[in-house]
């Protein structure tokens, strides 16, 4: 199968335009300095060290990891029950339902629209 040039170009600035800020603070990450700067004074791993302490981000991320994990089957079950439910049965106010259901995809166009 051949690919358009055109595609694959675009494919590749949208993947260095999303990837470019990575591109640029990661190596800051790895600064000696106790600021963000660049060119960097030296290398060291202390940021790395302070994520990796039991206190804060440890805690920070195991409550994030547990919200999300929960959020997701939520969705999950509650996602799949909706769409079997508006497929299989014409039921009134369906509509209401699926303009309920999609709405939050919806909302963020319209405010960023305002």
């Amino acid at each position: 199968m051949k690919t358009n040039p055109i595609i694959t170009a675009y494919s590749l600035i949208m993947m260095l335009f999303l990837l470019g800020p990575l591109l640029a603070f990661l190596p800051i990450s790895f600064s000696s300095a106790s600021f963000l700067s660049y060119p960097l004074p030296g290398y060291s791993l202390q940021w790395y060290e302070k994520v990796l302490q039991p206190r804060p981000w440890m805690f920070a991320l195991w409550n994030s990891l547990i919200v999300g994990s929960l959020s997701t089957a939520l969705a999950t079950v509650l996602g799949t029950a909706a769409a079997f439910g508006l497929t299989r049965k014409n039921f009134r106010g369906s509509g209401l339902v699926l303009a309920l259901i999609i709405s939050p995809m919806i909302v963020p166009v319209v405010v960023t629209a305002v």
